[in-house]
Parts: C-alpha cells; sequence; structure tokens
C-alpha cells in the first residue's frame, strides 16, 4: 500500500499545475468577444451560432460537424493502424505516408486563434507582438471586452466559469483537440 501511495505521489507531481481561475476568465471573455464582436448575433440567438458565424462557418450545426467528423476521422485511423489484433510494426514515417496526418482539423483551431487575433486588434491589442509588459493593458482590454457584452452573454460567461472546472486547462492542455473546450459553451 504504501508502494503504490508513494507512486501516486510521484505521478501527481508530475502532472502540470493547474491554471488560475483568472486564465479561465480570460480565455471565456475571449470566446463570448469573438461570439459577439465578430459573429453579429441575431437578438435571442445563441453565442454558439454568432461564434461558428465568427469562424467562418455557415451555422452552428456546420461547426459541429467539423467537430464531430474529426472524432471519427482519428478513431477511423487508430481502427485502421492498430486493427483488431494490436499495433503492427509499422515505421512512424510508413505510418503518415499511408494515413496522412490524424489532425486534418487543424483548421479549427487555426480559425480560432485567427478570431481572437482580430477581435482583441479590433481593440487595440495586437497578440503576434504582445510584450510581457503589456499584460496590464491586454487585462484592461479584456475587461473592456466584457464590459460590452450583453448581459445574456456576461451571464453564460459566468455560468460557463462555475459549471467547467478549469476551462484554461481544456484550451491549454487539449489543444490538438478543440472539440470538448468549444463545447463547453454550447
Amino acid at each position: 500500500m504504501r508502494g503504490l501511495e508513494r507512486k501516486i505521489r510521484k505521478l501527481e507531481s508530475v502532472l502540470p499545475p493547474l491554471l488560475s481561475d483568472d486564465v479561465s476568465w480570460i480565455f471565456g471573455v475571449l470566446w463570448f468577444a469573438v461570439a459577439y464582436y465578430l459573429g453579429n448575433p441575431s437578438p435571442g440567438e445563441k453565442p454558439f451560432a454568432a461564434f461558428a458565424r465568427a469562424l467562418g462557418y455557415a451555422d452552428q450545426s456546420e461547426l459541429e460537424s467539423v467537430m464531430e467528423d474529426r472524432n471519427r476521422d482519428l478513431s477511423d485511423s487508430l481502427n485502421r493502424l492498430f486493427g483488431p489484433n494490436g499495433p503492427k510494426p509499422l515505421a512512424k514515417d510508413r505510418v503518415r505516408a499511408k494515413f496522412g496526418t490524424v489532425d486534418r482539423y487543424r483548421d479549427l483551431s487555426d480559425r480560432l486563434y485567427k478570431a481572437e487575433e482580430r477581435v482583441c486588434a479590433r481593440f487595440g491589442i495586437h497578440i503576434p507582438s504582445l510584450e510581457y509588459t503589456d499584460i496590464k493593458r491586454y487585462l484592461e482590454t479584456l475587461h473592456r471586452m466584457e464590459a460590452g457584452l450583453p448581459q445574456s452573454y456576461r451571464d453564460h460567461l459566468k455560468m460557463v466559469l462555475r459549471r467547467v472546472n478549469n476551462l484554461a486547462w481544456m484550451r491549454i492542455y487539449h489543444s490538438d483537440d478543440i472539440g470538448p473546450y468549444l463545447r463547453c459553451f454550447a
């Protein structure tokens, strides 16, 4: 039993730390800012539909389809690789040559990053050249973004931050598949 406790402590010690609630707030505000300021929401429309439009999708169902296709393709690729009898001894390069890269939906992540950059640029923040010394100005800008959101969006943001345990963790440590992060807002 002591050996097991020691192993658990050792495993826990190598886990990256949970990010602060402030970092989760930053990602939440950015998500709602993209939806509101770039998605041109209609009165009474859900933020997720406006968010999908802000990323360049025709509607919410197209964005959801992209997220589902990514999961289905990943599952299919793994099944083709490993098959019913376990992994085949293929070199990594041969696997890529045969099946291509597993993450064909990197476009979704790229669209998200570009939308975040565009909304920040609207408020005078140029993300690619942001310096550590600009963090105060960046946070002030995020507060302005949040203040300009309609009350329904601010209420939804509070609900998401209460409901989701460490939103920032989902965004940063699962950046290869942002679908679960995006579903937090649906």
